[in-house]
């Protein structure tokens, strides 16, 4: 199930040539996903590197 997912989230963002694309692709798609909840704001949840936080 992981496999498939992350095949289609290549899938979606492969069809972008420019990385600023991608990014407004991104940025648009987590404007349609509700608040994170406090309790998954720690560090097991953060992506590092990124230039905000983010948690998946």
């Amino acid at each position: 199930m992981q496999d498939k997912v992350q095949e289609e989230i290549i899938e979606e963002f492969s069809m972008f040539d420019e990385w600023l694309d991608k990014y407004d692709y991104l940025i648009g798609l987590s404007e349609t996903l509700p608040p994170i909840a406090p309790e998954h704001r720690t560090n097991q949840y953060l992506i590092e590197g990124c230039q905000s936080r983010v948690w998946i």
